[in-house]
């Protein structure tokens, strides 16, 4: 017969009036404390449960006789569990003991930096300790007088009324934050950019979900349609969808070179060019320097077809990102992303 319970890593609360008296930080809490006498595979036998009792019995009357306790104050549950408290063991059922983490102090972890050894937000080292900030008063001078050489033309100043008004070191740390922190708010709000789609990233170890770019370009074709001025919307959608197709095709025999499987997509229309490049690697999975070469081969041709400048697809040689992030319109988020 064994002893049931849930464990948890527990942080003493820095508003309870004992907390800053103990060197400890965390205590481990036992809840849930019952007597097993079944389990879902096996139950213990009447024989076994009154032996496994009469041995719990000698346990307590030891632990009664080590403390000096009549063992007329068995009967007194507040007594058991102040005695099981002690010697951590389960006295009574309903009961539950915290136990402190006694080799992790608080010290510790006021003479180490946050990063290596990190504490949960209400017992964190920088809120559980204000150290006091000196006031220091500054003063403007105006030392116009003393630095400017002495010309015919120059004036005695006098000294402004703001030169005597003295300025709280701690007002003057909090307003140089402030602009700081709104300076950066500024920053993030104008370079916030859409998360990237899944492309390439799917292609590769551990993915095992492969997706075409249909819908993403249907999408950015309307989008062009109803807010943007291009002449050539058509030339538009077909440098779109050829862009498209080139990284489903690398996508694809990416994936084949990695699982040494034969070519597979999820492309409806496919063109004769790539049906035959399919069947032509029914038996086994390209090469990498095969896939590589086609993937150049399929881009180069792109670039020397008409590209819009409001779909910067392809803007250079390279099948990374894009190399033009000044532009920031929405009707391109999709198809700028394509590659990330």
């Amino acid at each position: 017969m064994g002893i049931s319970y849930t464990s948890q890593i527990k942080v003493l609360h820095k508003e309870h009036p004992l907390t800053h008296n103990s060197p400890y930080v965390y205590t481990k809490r036992l809840a849930n404390y019952k007597e097993i006498t079944s389990s879902p595979s096996t139950s213990y036998t009447n024989p076994t449960l009154v032996q496994q009792q009469t041995r719990r019995n000698r346990v307590i009357n030891r632990m009664f006789r080590s403390d000096n306790l009549p063992l007329i104050a068995r009967s007194n549950p507040h007594v058991l569990r102040q005695l099981g408290l002690k010697h951590h063991r389960l006295v009574t059922c309903p009961q539950y003991m915290y136990n402190h983490i006694r080799h992790i102090k608080l010290h510790k972890f006021l003479q180490k930096p946050e990063k290596l050894f990190p504490l949960p937000q209400p017992r964190s080292r920088h809120t559980h300790r204000i150290k006091p900030m000196q006031e220091i008063e500054l003063e403007l001078v105006d030392i116009t007088n003393s630095t400017s050489p002495d010309t015919t033309f120059s004036f005695p100043s006098s000294a402004s009324p703001s030169s005597q008004i003295p300025i709280d070191r701690e007002t003057q740390i909090l307003e140089r934050r402030a602009m700081k922190a709104q300076l950066a708010a500024e920053y993030c709000a104008a370079r916030k950019q859409r998360p990237p789609l899944t492309s390439l990233q799917s292609a590769s170890v551990g993915f095992s979900r492969r997706r075409n770019f249909v819908q993403e370009i249907t999408d950015e074709y309307l989008n062009i349609q109803d807010s943007c001025s291009d002449r050539y919307p058509d030339k538009v959608h077909n440098f779109s969808v050829d862009s498209a197709e080139t990284l489903t095709d690398l996508q694809d025999n990416f994936h084949a070179y990695m699982t040494d499987s034969p070519i597979t997509t999820l492309a409806s229309n496919l063109r004769p060019a790539r049906k035959r490049w399919i069947k032509s690697h029914r038996d086994g999975a390209p090469t990498l320097f095969t896939l590589q070469r086609r993937f150049f081969g399929n881009l180069f041709p792109r670039e020397e077809r008409y590209r819009p400048a409001t779909l910067p697809v392809f803007p250079l040689p390279s099948y990374k990102r894009s190399a033009s992030m000044a532009i920031n319109n929405n009707v391109i988020k999709r198809c700028k992303l394509l590659l990330e």
